[in-house]
């Protein structure tokens, strides 16, 4: 009698009380005293479904998958019978039962959202190193043959209905609170940003009045020097400095009264600019007056000058062309008159001579 295996089975024969794996794809003769035996090399796949509550006594319905593969077929052989064809149910069967009590044992120490939220990671591996450890194949310890590709719990649900309608009002809830939560962050944060975008437009807008301020300073400097007006200069500086750090000081400090404090600084800054413009006329003013009044001391300084020189011309010419440059600076004209009238016998001349 000739046996076969196909390419997705593994042909086990047996002999004097030993198993030997012969492989797949191949064949044997079988002599008296020699069994054989057929085993899957496909990868076999099992499915389970229970019920347990959990830690804070809700009770949730399980579902999940086991995917395999026997890779020692003599071991799995001598646990589970193939030639009943009822080798694979009891090993998806005894796989079922050790998954119903680790999830059993894990899930009455875990709460409800643990269970949900870690059903692929925490459940599933641990499900996954109970049954590696079960099917682990060792010099002691044989295990079952078979190797675990994949363990995944892919269903985790609410049994009970009202229950689950609570917690699914619940969720919505907390969905609805966290949406608003957002939409309250989302417009804090964009208040946020146009506050930053105003404090930096006010902060460049304060620089440009410092530039501005600073630029007065030096025209105010040029007309003093032009007009020898003395201004105290580094006090006024001080006390634009000072005032610029206060405004400063008052944008960190009183973000919502900035703009009140800068239409402040502006009428300040008003009725600083018209004070000096009228400081400046008047000085303009005075500096007219002193130039009209020395123009009339010149003027009338030389037309004192022209009438003494009409006078001494006169007085030369009365007395045979003589010169008094000199006797005007040796004598006074008060002199000049007490000699004439001494000579003319106290004779008056006309004051207008």
């Amino acid at each position: 009698m000739i046996v076969k295996s196909n390419a997705n089975e593994y042909l086990l024969i047996g002999k004097k009380g030993e198993l030997y794996n012969k492989g797949r794809s191949t064949f044997s003769f079988l002599f008296p005293g020699i069994n054989a035996t057929i085993v899957p090399a496909t990868e076999q796949k099992t499915s389970f479904s229970l019920t347990q509550e959990s830690e804070d006594g809700i009770s949730l319905g399980f579902k999940g998958i086991v995917i395999y593969h026997i890779e020692y077929p003599e071991v799995t052989a001598l646990k589970f019978d193939f030639n009943s064809k009822n080798g694979i149910f009891d090993l998806n069967d005894m796989i079922n039962e050790i998954c119903y009590c680790e999830i059993r044992d894990k899930v009455s120490h875990m709460t409800m959202n643990r269970c949900i939220h870690e059903r692929k990671t925490t459940l599933s591996q641990s499900l996954k190193d109970k049954l590696q450890e079960i099917s682990y194949r060792s010099e002691i310890n044989k295990g079952w043959g078979i190797q675990i590709d994949i363990v995944q719990i892919s269903q985790v649900y609410i049994v009970e209905e009202e229950i689950k309608k609570q917690l699914e009002s619940e969720l919505r809830n907390q969905l609805k609170i966290n949406c608003e939560i957002s939409d309250i962050e989302t417009k804090s944060q964009l208040k946020k940003v146009i506050f930053d975008l105003d404090i930096k437009e006010k902060d460049e807008f304060l620089q440009n009045e410092k530039k501005e301020i600073e630029f007065l300073q030096q025209k105010l400097k040029i007309q003093k020097q032009k007009t020898d007006y003395y201004f105290d200069e580094s006090l006024l500086k001080l006390k634009l400095e000072q005032r610029l750090d206060i405004e400063k000081t008052k944008l960190l400090n009183e973000k919502q009264k900035l703009l009140l404090e800068h239409e402040k600084i502006l009428l300040k800054d008003k009725i600083v600019n018209e004070k000096l413009i009228k400081e400046y006329n008047l000085i303009k003013n005075e500096n007219n007056m002193i130039f009209k009044r020395s123009k009339f001391e010149i003027k009338k300084q030389k037309l004192e000058i022209k009438q003494k020189t009409v006078l001494y011309k006169s007085l030369g010419t009365l007395f045979n062309n003589a010169t008094l440059t000199n006797l005007d600076k040796n004598i006074g004209f008060d002199l000049i008159t007490q000699h004439l009238l001494s000579n003319f016998n106290n004779v008056v001349l006309d004051n207008k001579l």
